[in-house]
C-alpha cells in the first residue's frame, strides 16, 4: 500500500532518557524502492526525507506545592516570602518556563525566574483581614 509507519511511538525525552542524544529537529532519509510482479521485474526508486520535530508535549510541575504561607505584619516590602521551584520533562526550549501571577491582588509579586515571592506592599493586620 506504501504506508509508512513508526514501530512505536516516537518521544524525544524517552530517547534521551535511554542516553540516544535526539536534536530538536533531525531528519532520517530512506531509500524507498517498489517492483512490480512482471518478467522481467521493473522498479522504481525514491529517497524520501522524514523530518521528526520535538513537541511541547510535558506540562511543568511545581517541585513543592504550597497551600499557605504565613507573613508577619509589618514585614519589609521587597522581602521574600516562599520561592516556587517546578521541573518540565522536556528538551530544550520547551523546558523553559516562567513563573506568573493571575491573582488581581496587589499584596505580593512574583520574579518569573527565581519564582521567589516577594511583598509588594506593606500589611496592616487590622486592614487586610486575610490575603
Amino acid at each position: 500500500t506504501g504506508e509508512i509507519r513508526t514501530a512505536s511511538r516516537l518521544d524525544r525525552e524517552a530517547l534521551a532518557g535511554n542516553g540516544v542524544f535526539v536534536p530538536p529537529s533531525s531528519s532520517e532519509t530512506f531509500n524507498i524502492t517498489v517492483t512490480d510482479g512482471g518478467t522481467p521485474s521493473r522498479s522504481s526508486e525514491i529517497t524520501a526525507v522524514f523530518m521528526l520535530k520535538d513537541v511541547n508535549d510535558n506540562s511543568p510541575l511545581f517541585s513543592n506545592p504550597v497551600d499557605e504561607v504565613n507573613v508577619t505584619e509589618g514585614s519589609a516590602v521587597g522581602s521574600a516570602i516562599v520561592q516556587f521551584s517546578a521541573t518540565d520533562a522536556d528538551l530544550g526550549i520547551n523546558a523553559q518556563f516562567e513563573f506568573f501571577s493571575t491573582s488581581s491582588e496587589s499584596v505580593a509579586v512574583i520574579d518569573s525566574v527565581t519564582g521567589v515571592l516577594s511583598l509588594s506592599n506593606s500589611l496592616d493586620y487590622e486592614a487586610i483581614l486575610q490575603h
